[in-house]
């Protein structure tokens, strides 16, 4: 287990080469201004790299939490 953090300051979309991990990772995308979490995000699969499409067009910290 484990946790990441990421900051994007621009852009739609995330790519997270997420090959190494075996398990599922929780995402929670947070507003850096206000530390609120922007609603539920679905748990993503790892294995493989994925996109990840931002909520909102604006800077954002996205934080992963890896079983």
């Amino acid at each position: 287990g484990g946790e990441m953090i990421l900051f994007s300051d621009r852009g739609q979309s995330l790519e997270l080469d997420l090959t190494s991990f075996s398990t599922a990772v929780k995402i929670s995308w947070i507003n850096p201004e206000t530390g609120a979490v922007l609603g539920d995000a679905p748990d993503i699969q790892t294995g493989k790299v994925v996109k990840l499409e931002k909520p909102v067009d604006r800077p954002l910290v996205l934080w992963l939490s890896i079983d």
